[in-house]
């Protein structure tokens, strides 16, 4: 973040404490953010599971105590719960600060806010021609009567919230569609259900990801690709995947039986081409030979296709049929 790189901010402050939160810190994963931001303030090691989150919070408190003026960022948390356990600035110490990032506008119903603006409607439509890779000569040489920027992008731009990451998703759309993305393309943002119509969505982040879907379609391996795409969901938020465990979670839960019996090279070789065409349409980040890893807008898209108890299905499936393949020789 740009803000605790500034200058006078590093004045202010003799400290700087980071600590990336996100969705998935509950339970016992909200412990081990807890341990680890004890750790960065104290520099002692203890482990997550021997307190419970108000026995971490005063250990948090207290390590605080004894600091000179501090900055602690938390960032992006989703729940209120989440900001009040890894808190470790009381009321009376009045020379540290707290700052949180976040999407979630009355997270910290008291705090101080600090709104950042979204792109202007212009930057937003350059930005999705750019990533298109749709040009103002070409297109106008196509499309000679036509304005440009066309009307079509600033009504794609709309539709995604000027956004970067649905504009992201949806350049990528407007690319693999090619000719007449101008009309094709704006239908599938407002289409109201998922892939397969099995979730509702309301979101225009929802919208532009389940139009990358519909995309991915049009291709001869599309529904493959879908099923490796949304067994993402039982992934962890901010981890870098790599292609071996990707390939790994493919065999898991999602291989067919006669996948299951080609020759291993075959299917890693399958995996890895679907898996890079996420990336290509954005649905993914990273590359298929460095690892790959979720957006977590993507990542709360696809849990949101589960209950809680599905959840806890689809891992334990996972868990248990990634260990048998572990075991087995090779």
């Amino acid at each position: 973040m740009a803000v605790v790189r500034e200058t006078a901010i590093r004045r202010r402050f003799s400290q700087i404490y980071w600590m990336a939160v996100g969705a998935d810190a509950v339970d016992d994963q909200l412990k081990h953010c807890q341990a680890m931001l004890y750790k960065q303030i104290s520099g002692k090691t203890i482990q997550p599971e021997e307190k419970d989150e108000q026995e971490w919070q005063q250990l948090l408190l207290e390590a605080m105590a004894g600091k000179a003026r501090s900055l602690v960022v938390l960032d992006d948390p989703w729940m209120p719960e989440q900001v009040r356990f890894l808190n470790p600035i009381d009321g009376s110490q009045t020379e540290h600060r707290l700052l949180v990032t976040t999407r979630i506008r009355d997270l910290v119903p008291k705090a101080t806010r600090v709104e950042l603006p979204l792109m202007g409607k212009d930057e937003a439509v350059a930005l999705l021609l750019e990533l298109a890779n749709v040009e103002e000569a070409d297109y106008l040489k196509e499309n000679p009567r036509s304005a440009w920027p066309p009307q079509a992008a600033y009504t794609i731009a709309a539709e995604c919230g000027l956004l970067p990451v649905t504009l992201t998703i949806a350049a990528q759309v407007v690319r693999s569609w090619g000719g007449g993305w101008e009309e094709a393309v704006l239908p599938l943002l407002r289409e109201k259900e998922g892939a397969g119509g099995q979730s509702r969505t309301s979101t225009a982040e929802e919208r532009v990801i389940g139009a990358g879907l519909q995309a991915l379609r049009k291709n001869e391996d599309g529904p493959a690709i879908i099923e490796l795409f949304h067994m993402f969901a039982v992934t962890q938020e901010d981890f870098v995947h790599p292609m071996a465990v990707v390939e790994l979670l493919w065999r898991s839960c999602c291989a067919s039986e006669s996948e299951k019996q080609e020759g291993s090279l075959t299917t890693r070789l399958k995996v890895r081409q679907w898996t890079q065409m996420l990336v290509d349409h954005s649905l993914l980040l990273g590359s298929s030979s460095e690892g790959v890893h979720l957006h977590d807008i993507v990542l709360q898209y696809l849990r949101k296709r589960l209950t809680a108890a599905e959840m806890r299905t689809e891992q334990t499936k996972v868990g248990a049929r990634t260990a048998t393949l572990v075991s087995q020789p090779r």
